[in-house]
């Protein structure tokens, strides 16, 4: 073979390569969504199960200030997140009893395994080879417990409604400031708890002059009281969860929608609003630090994946329909869709 030819051959070789590599890369991408899709409905099939069991959809706990507690049960006496809700009906009772027979230290230091541990079931393949915790350097939240040294992030987040609601830190009650770095709202007597769950957007119970304004409409929420008849909406146009947009350059370490991990209570890290129109990664530019936008979408090119509340998994485009897609958030405004999106 002489010289000529060699290179002709080595060129060849080449363009074949630049022709193929897009469709290797396709093939991946598709298989990184289908694991997407699978996880979503695992979720979904997970929290039809929860609902016949306690008659609500998972709470997403209490606030940012909170982390889980094995031995507070469900709805409103579980401080930790609407993920941390489902793990008994994700096949994991193991991880959600941890720490459920002990006492004190010896119990927190088996909360704390919780706090760190990876779940790939919350993991998306096309942000990450396998799920994988970061260095944690939060402040504040889960006092009361033995403080991580990493937290495991999640991809997924809870649909809290169509209206972005503040992440609350401070219950307050007519005696006085009860803060949510603890558990103390647990403490409250039993003559002070509705009064501090209106204070802090006591939905889906409507207290006129009291809670009027921007309540939580989406069925993941604060203390886990949204049952089957608080969506008139319909199961299969409400949205329960999907994927979450995060920054590129965040995806392994910590800023303000990603600092807290999976397991923390109504947190920017754990609850999404479809207020806004779902987004991208790729469209974060390089460098620019998003702060917490709190809205759904995903490192797919194509579109981003989200469960509803009959457990149907669906794609949707990053143009839907904002409209549409505000409709599909909230559980009971009447805006019902007919499908087409």
């Amino acid at each position: 073979m002489t010289l000529v030819e060699l290179l002709v051959v080595i060129t060849i070789i080449a363009l074949l390569m630049a022709l193929l590599l897009p469709a290797v890369q396709a093939v991946r991408e598709t298989a990184r969504r289908v694991r997407c899709t699978n996880n979503l409905k695992q979720i979904g099939t997970a929290t039809q199960t929860h609902l016949q069991a306690w008659q609500t959809f998972p709470s997403a706990g209490w606030c940012w200030g909170n982390g889980p507690d094995p031995n507070a049960g469900y709805r409103e006496d579980q401080p930790g997140s609407w993920v941390y809700n489902l793990l008994a009906y994700l096949e994991l009772t193991g991880l959600r009893n941890m720490g459920g027979s002990l006492v004190s230290a010896a119990r927190n230091s088996e909360v704390r395994k919780v706090l760190e541990m990876p779940m790939p079931i919350i993991s998306c393949a096309s942000r990450r080879q396998k799920p994988a915790p970061h260095t944690f350097v939060h402040s504040g939240c889960f006092a009361e417990l033995e403080r991580p040294a990493v937290i495991s992030p999640t991809d997924y987040a809870g649909s809290a409604g169509s209206i972005n609601v503040a992440v609350p830190g401070m219950l307050t009650s007519p005696s006085g400031s009860f803060s949510m770095d603890g558990y103390p709202a647990y403490r409250l007597p039993e003559s002070q708890r509705e009064q501090a769950w209106i204070q802090s957007g006591g939905y889906p119970i409507h207290v006129p002059g009291v809670n009027d304004g921007r309540r939580i409409n989406g069925v993941i929420g604060i203390l886990g009281r949204v049952k089957d008849d608080d969506v008139p909406d319909g199961m299969a146009t409400t949205l329960l969860a999907g994927e979450r947009r995060l920054w590129p350059e965040a995806y392994s370490s910590s800023y303000c929608e990603n600092d807290q991990g999976w397991t923390v209570g109504f947190d920017w890290d754990t609850v999404r609003w479809t207020a806004s129109q779902p987004q991208p990664d790729y469209t974060i530019p390089p460098g620019f630090n998003p702060g917490c936008q709190s809205i759904f979408g995903s490192a797919h090119p194509a579109g981003f994946g989200a469960v509803f509340c009959d457990g149907a998994v669906r794609t949707f485009r990053y143009d839907v329909n904002l409209n549409v897609f505000r409709a599909l958030g909230s559980r009971n405004a009447g805006d019902i869709v007919d499908g087409a999106y």
